[in-house]
C-alpha cells in the first residue's frame, strides 16, 4: 500500500458523524433525499436533495449543518413539471 492510500484509508476510519448530523441525514433520506452510489466499485454513497426554489431557506440551513462533509454548494437546476418552467436547489 503506498504512503498516501495509507494515510487516506487511516483518517477514513477515524471519521465518526455526530449525532445530531447523522439525524438530520436519517431525516432527510425518510422524507425528500436520496442516496445513490456513483460506481458500483466504490463503497461511498451521495446524499441528494432538491427543493423547490421558494425553499432556498431550508436547503441552505440543512447545507448549513452538513457542510463539513459536502463537496460542493447548492447549485440551482432547471426542470419542467407539466409543461411549466420550474427552478430547485
Amino acid at each position: 500500500i503506498s504512503g498516501s492510500y495509507w494515510n487516506i484509508y487511516k483518517v477514513s476510519h477515524m471519521i465518526k458523524i455526530p449525532c445530531y448530523q447523522f439525524s438530520v441525514i436519517i431525516g432527510l433520506v425518510l422524507s425528500d433525499g436520496w442516496l445513490s452510489i456513483p460506481r458500483p466499485d466504490r463503497k461511498n454513497a451521495r446524499l441528494g436533495l432538491k427543493q423547490s426554489s421558494d425553499k432556498a431557506y431550508y436547503v441552505w440551513f440543512v447545507f448549513n449543518i452538513l457542510s463539513h462533509y459536502c463537496t460542493r454548494y447548492p447549485y440551482l437546476v432547471k426542470g419542467s413539471r407539466l409543461g411549466t418552467l420550474t427552478y430547485g436547489l
